[in-house]
């Protein structure tokens, strides 16, 4: 699992785990704000910059 932090404490966690990868936000609290389960590296990638992109701008 590989954690990215964003301002305020918002972050993104992105791991792979069996065949899916899973891509979840989180706000400064804690809670989930969205997440995404994909099937294939490209789209998790991409869900992951999105999400990061929100972190920072929170």
């Amino acid at each position: 699992m590989k954690i990215y932090l964003g301002r305020n404490g918002a972050y993104v966690s992105f791991e792979k785990v069996g065949m899916w990868w899973h891509v979840t936000l989180r706000g400064s609290s804690g809670e989930v704000a969205d997440k995404v389960r994909c099937d294939e590296y490209r789209l998790a990638v991409e869900y992951r910059s999105a999400f990061l992109k929100i972190a920072r701008a929170s």
